[in-house]
């Protein structure tokens, strides 16, 4: 377990399972860690000593993410999109023609993308109103939310990145890349930016993008070739790369700030720079 806001480590993990583990969710305040993959269901840990809180045993979970309010939500197959107690795993609520929803940990509107290729609203609870914005994607890759404004950053597969306002489902501003699209996205408060990775189509580089949170202006773009598309930490703008380097943007330039290496006896050590630097 790391410290990631000082990159240190935190010490081993008592004990370890294998679940399938191809979805991962921390909960907001670091208590809890779920891991789901579509085969084996899903698996809810306490964060303190890694012991088992609950398991849910049913096939096609296909994501899972905490939020605000103690909850974990689930989408699974057929089921719809399910809402438990995160510490428990009672089940809470069940939303029917979900496709994916994103939790929003800043505020009650969030985001739903539904089985018919439309936006609608959500409030961790069920959606709210009936207007619906249509996709021009094949799905919803991920989502950010501004601290402040009800504005929601939706990146579409195929399609744009889209800034939507959450209070009328309507379009603020969008982007598109020639053959490619975003896979994920945060909003930084401290560049004050739009933070994400553009994935190019029949080719392995990536750009990591700073956009203009009020306009989608690029403000700053560095090709990269290595990222690691699971972890993405918004302030400062951080990414993690495949050989578990924390990549800091700059303007300038991205800079290796840590390296993790692992000992041979299973406990991990990390390396900090403020020297190295990285030409993509």
């Amino acid at each position: 377990m790391f410290d990631l806001k000082r990159l240190a480590h935190r010490g081993r993990v008592l004990a370890s399972y294998t679940v399938g583990g191809k979805r991962i969710a921390v909960a907001d305040d670091g208590s809890f860690l779920a891991s789901a993959d579509s085969e084996n269901g899903a698996c809810v840990f306490r964060a303190r000593d890694m012991k088992i809180a609950w398991k849910l045993e049913r096939p096609r979970i296909q994501t899972l993410q905490f939020f605000a309010g103690s909850y974990l939500g689930l989408l699974v197959s057929e089921q719809g999109y399910e809402i438990r107690n995160q510490a428990s795993g009672r089940l809470q609520y069940r939303l029917s023609g979900v496709d994916r929803a994103f939790a929003n940990d800043r505020g009650r509107k969030a985001l739903a993308a539904m089985d018919d290729q439309t936006y609608r609203i959500w409030n961790a609870i069920s959606t709210v109103g009936r207007k619906r914005l249509k996709l021009r994607g094949f799905g919803v890759l991920d989502v950010a939310y501004h601290p402040k404004l009800t504005w929601a950053y939706a990146a579409e597969a195929g399609g744009p990145l889209r800034c939507i306002n959450l209070d009328s489902l309507d379009v603020v501003w969008e982007r598109r890349w020639r053959k490619a699209h975003v896979i994920r996205v945060t909003h930084s408060v401290g560049a004050n930016a739009v933070f994400c990775v553009v994935s190019f189509i029949d080719d392995p580089r990536t750009d990591i993008v700073g956009l203009d949170p009020q306009t989608g202006v690029t403000r700053w773009k560095h090709p990269c070739t290595y990222v690691w598309d699971g972890m993405l930490l918004p302030d400062p703008p951080t990414f993690v790369s495949r050989a578990g380097e924390f990549v800091r943007c700059e303007r300038s330039g991205l800079r290796v700030v840590a390296q993790i290496h692992k000992r041979t006896n299973g406990s991990y050590r990390i390396d900090k720079s403020d020297d190295w630097r990285v030409d993509g």
